[in-house]
């Protein structure tokens, strides 16, 4: 083979490893872009529904509080309340925990993986479920306190700001799936 000839070969390959790359990159763009990887569970519109509900049924419940607080002995007034909204958080809690979540490196890694038979761990949790169960301590803690010595403002206020918080954490993770 002449140097003349070498030389053209290597112009040639030259040529076709440049007009190979493009086609390369865009396989592999379009490959990646049909693989859709889902991080965490779909969004359920009766959770982010009664997620509202809830926050609103505890803010009528706390608006509706006397200045003095709640009484032990009007406690079987209020009684119906906590049981009715316990039982719609743990309805709530059952629903989130139900969706199914991607498997993957990505979510063991953000530790969103769930447990079997129902343990549960801070971080291994939905947060959709995580705040409820917050949302869930909290109101026994009003239940049982008013059941046995009243409620007095300053209490009630502290705890509900607490349910408040859980609340719009468990809201604004719900909103996220949304979109």
């Amino acid at each position: 083979m002449t140097m003349t000839e070498l030389q053209d070969a290597t112009k040639r390959h030259r040529r076709s490893a440049s007009t190979v790359w493009p086609t390369v990159v865009a396989a592999l763009a379009f490959l990646l872009a049909a693989c859709s990887a889902q991080l965490a569970p779909s969004y359920d519109d009766y959770i982010d529904n009664n997620l509202t509900q809830l926050s609103q049924t505890i803010e009528t419940y706390y608006a509706a509080m006397p200045a003095t607080g709640y009484s032990k002995e009007s406690f079987s007034k209020q009684e119906p309340f906590y049981a009715d909204t316990l039982g719609k958080i743990e309805a709530l809690k059952t629903r989130a925990a139900a969706r199914p979540i991607p498997e993957g490196a990505v979510t063991r890694w953000l530790g969103m993986q769930q447990k079997p038979n129902g343990a549960s761990g801070v971080g291994n949790e939905i947060p959709t479920v995580a705040n409820l169960n917050l949302v869930a301590d909290a109101l026994q803690q009003l239940r049982d306190t008013q059941r046995t010595s009243g409620l007095s403002p300053n209490f009630a206020q502290r705890t509900v700001e607490q349910i408040r918080i859980a609340l719009r954490n468990a809201i604004t993770y719900e909103m996220a799936l949304k979109r």
